[in-house]
C-alpha cells in the first residue's frame, strides 16, 4: 500500500514535470546525484555518448528495485537533454570533458557501480532492460542492503549526458527493495573539467591545436586548450606563411663579390645591389682603390691590395712614376752630353737638349757643361788663339789679315776696300794730309800685322791740351744706300804725355768732300787710352745718311797731359768696304 502509493505520487510528479518544466541542459554544474532515488520500475538510464567536454562531473544513478542504477559515462561532446526525466533525478554525465565517471547509489536488490564515460558515440536506450554500466568506478556500489550513496565517484573530466535516453514504459518493478535514505552525494567530483576542446555546441575557441602562427617574427603553436600563446619560438631570419623562412634579417647587408646587397622585407638576399666604389668587404662598401689599380707615391709605384687599400710599400721605379706607371729616360736633374749638346734630364724623366757647345768647347759630363779647350778670354769668351785673326796670340787681338800659329801674317788689302793704300804697304803716305799745323804725320816701320815690308802712319800733335786734331786720307765717292763696315787698328806708343786717338769717317754731301752735311757729319771709332798694343776700332753695317756723295777717313789724336815728345799715335790697316767685309 505504502510503495503504490509512492510510485502513483512519483508519477503525478513526474507528468506535472513535463508540464511545468520544459527539457533541461545539465551542464558541467551538476555535482554528483544523491543516492537513494528510486528509479522507474523497469526502466533503465540510457548511455549516452555526446562530444567531448570540459570538466563535466559523473552523475550518480539512483537505483531501482530489481534493477542497477548507474551513472552513464559522458561521452565527448554535447549537452543532451533528458526527456521525461523528473527534475530531481540527476543525468549520468557532464556538459565538458572526455570519459568522467560517476558513483552510481545502490538500490534495493542491486549493485550499482559508476563507470568512466566513453568518448564520442551516443547509445539508444533498450527498452524493458536496464542502463548498462559505463566502466569501472573509482568505488564500488553498495550491496542489495540498504546503505547510503557510494562515496567514491570521482569528476569525469568530460562526460555529457546522454541524449535521446527516456524511461522504458511496462517493465514492473523489482520487488523486495526499498527507498533508502540517508544517501550522501558522492565526494570527489570538481565541477569543471580542465583542458579539453570546446565541444561541439559550447564556446568557441582560438585556434586549434598544434597549428602555428606569426606574430612578427615569433613563431606562435596553439595550445592544447585552443589558445595561441604570449611567447613563442623566435624565427632565425622573419616569420612568414606561418612558418619560420628566409635567409636573413631584413634590412641587413651583405656582399656579393664588391656589390652591396640588402636583404629584403622578406628576408630573402635580391639578386641586385649597389655597386661598391671600390671593394664590398665586412658586409660594407669601403676601401681606397679598385684591387690591382696603381698609383704613384713619389718614383715608388703602388698597387692596390685585395681589400682596396694603398700598401705602404711598392716597387721603387727605375727613373720616375707618372701617370701610374714607371716611365722615363733618366732620373731628374741628371746630365748627360751627347756629342757637343748638353742634355738635362726634366721632372719626368725624360732628356732636355741643351744649347750646343760653341766652336772651341767639349761637352762634359764630369764637370756637366760645355768646357773651353782653348784660351779661355775674361768675358767667357773660349778663343783659338792660335788661328782666330780677331784674337791672334791673346784675347782681343786682332790681325787685319789671317792668323796662323797665334801670329798675324801680312795681310794683303782686299779689292773692295774704297780707302787707297789703307795698308801703307806702298812705302808711302799719298794722299794723307795734315789737318792743322801742330800736326805732324809720317810713315812708320811699324806694323799691325808685323809685317816687315809695311807700316803705318804715324800722327803727332802739339797743340793744346784737351784738344785734338787730325790728319785726312784722300775723298771717295760713296752710296747714300748702302751699308758699308769700317775700321781699322790704332796703336797709342808710351813714353809720351797721355794721348788719346780714334779713326772718324767724315760725309759729304759732294763727290769732292767740300761740304758737310747740316747734322749726322760722320762716324767715330774710339780707342782705350791702353798703350803699346794695336786696338781694333771698327763698326759695322753703317749707312750714311741721305744725301750723302763722298766720305773721307781722318785719323785724330788728342792731348791730355803737357810734356815732351808731343803725344802719338800710329794708324794701319784702314778700311771701308761694302757689308759684310774687312781690310
Amino acid at each position: 500500500m505504502f510503495r503504490a502509493s509512492r510510485l502513483g505520487l512519483f508519477l503525478v510528479a513526474a507528468t506535472v514535470a513535463g508540464c511545468l518544466y520544459p527539457p533541461l541542459k545539465i551542464g558541467a554544474r551538476d555535482a554528483g546525484a544523491a543516492g537513494g532515488a528510486k528509479a522507474v520500475d523497469g526502466g533503465g538510464a540510457g548511455a549516452g555518448g555526446g562530444a567531448a567536454g570540459a570538466g563535466g562531473n559523473g552523475g550518480v544513478g539512483g537505483g531501482t528495485d530489481g534493477g542497477n542504477g548507474g551513472g552513464a559515462g559522458g561521452g565527448d561532446g554535447g549537452v543532451a537533454d533528458a526527456p521525461g526525466a523528473p527534475p530531481d533525478l540527476p543525468l549520468g554525465g557532464s556538459a565538458r570533458g572526455t570519459g568522467g565517471s560517476g558513483a552510481g547509489g545502490l538500490t534495493d536488490g542491486g549493485s550499482g557501480s559508476g563507470g568512466a564515460g566513453g568518448t564520442g558515440g551516443t547509445t539508444t536506450s533498450t527498452s524493458g532492460t536496464t542502463g548498462s554500466a559505463g566502466g569501472t568506478t573509482n568505488s564500488t556500489g553498495g550491496t542489495n542492503s540498504p546503505a547510503r550513496g557510494a562515496t567514491g565517484g570521482s569528476a569525469g573530466t568530460g562526460g555529457s549526458a546522454a541524449t535521446g535516453g527516456s524511461p522504458e514504459t511496462g517493465g514492473s518493478p523489482a520487488s523486495g527493495g526499498s527507498r533508502e535514505t540517508g544517501g550522501s552525494v558522492a565526494s570527489g567530483g570538481s565541477p569543471v573539467g580542465t583542458g579539453g576542446m570546446v565541444s561541439t555546441g559550447g564556446a568557441p575557441g582560438e585556434c586549434s591545436p598544434g597549428t602555428h602562427s606569426c606574430s612578427g617574427d615569433t613563431l606562435l603553436t596553439c595550445d592544447a586548450n585552443g589558445n595561441w600563446p604570449t611567447t613563442g619560438s623566435a624565427c632565425t631570419y622573419v616569420c612568414r606563411g606561418n612558418a619560420c623562412t628566409g635567409q636573413c634579417k631584413p634590412g641587413s647587408p651583405s656582399c656579393s663579390g664588391d656589390t652591396l646587397l640588402a636583404c629584403d622585407a622578406n628576408g630573402n638576399w635580391p639578386t641586385t645591389g649597389s655597386a661598391c666604389t671600390y671593394v664590398c668587404r665586412g658586409n660594407a662598401c669601403t676601401g681606397q682603390c679598385k684591387p690591382g689599380s696603381l698609383s704613384c707615391s713619389g718614383d715608388t709605384l703602388l698597387t692596390c691590395d685585395a681589400n682596396g687599400n694603398w700598401p705602404t710599400t711598392g716597387s721603387a721605379c727605375t727613373y720616375v712614376c707618372r701617370g701610374n706607371a714607371c716611365t722615363g729616360q733618366c732620373i731628374p736633374g741628371k746630365f748627360q752630353c751627347s756629342s757637343l749638346t748638353p742634355q738635362v734630364c726634366d721632372s719626368d724623366g725624360n732628356w732636355q737638349s741643351q744649347t750646343a757647345c760653341a766652336a772651341g768647347y767639349t761637352c762634359s759630363t764630369a764637370q756637366q757643361e760645355c768646357v773651353c779647350t782653348l784660351t779661355q778670354c775674361t768675358d767667357g769668351r773660349c778663343i783659338d788663339t792660335t788661328a782666330d785673326p780677331m784674337n791672334c796670340g791673346a784675347c782681343d787681338h786682332a790681325c787685319p789679315g789671317r792668323c796662323s800659329g797665334g801670329a798675324c801674317q801680312c795681310a794683303t788689302q782686299s779689292a773692295s776696300n774704297l780707302v787707297s793704300n789703307g795698308g801703307f804697304d806702298a812705302a808711302t803716305i799719298s794722299g794723307w794730309l795734315a789737318g792743322d799745323s801742330n800736326v805732324a804725320i809720317s810713315l812708320a816701320s811699324l806694323d799691325s800685322s808685323g809685317c816687315a815690308s809695311s807700316g803705318s802712319l804715324f800722327v803727332t800733335y802739339q797743340g793744346p791740351i784737351q784738344t785734338m786734331m787730325p790728319a785726312h786720307g784722300p775723298c771717295v765717292p760713296i752710296a747714300s744706300n748702302t751699308a758699308y763696315d769700317m775700321g781699322g787698328w790704332v796703336y797709342i806708343p808710351s813714353g809720351r804725355p797721355e794721348a788719346t786717338a780714334e779713326i772718324v769717317v767724315e760725309w759729304y754731301v759732294d763727290t769732292t768732300c767740300s761740304t758737310l752735311p747740316d747734322s749726322n757729319r760722320g762716324v767715330s771709332m774710339p780707342t782705350a787710352s791702353t798703350l803699346d798694343v794695336w786696338q781694333y776700332a771698327h763698326q759695322e753695317a753703317v749707312v750714311p745718311p741721305a744725301g750723302t756723295q763722298g766720305m773721307i777717313v781722318t785719323a785724330w789724336v788728342g792731348r791730355l797731359a803737357d810734356g815732351t815728345p808731343p803725344p802719338a799715335a800710329y794708324f794701319d790697316s784702314l778700311y771701308v768696304t761694302p757689308a759684310p767685309g774687312r781690310f
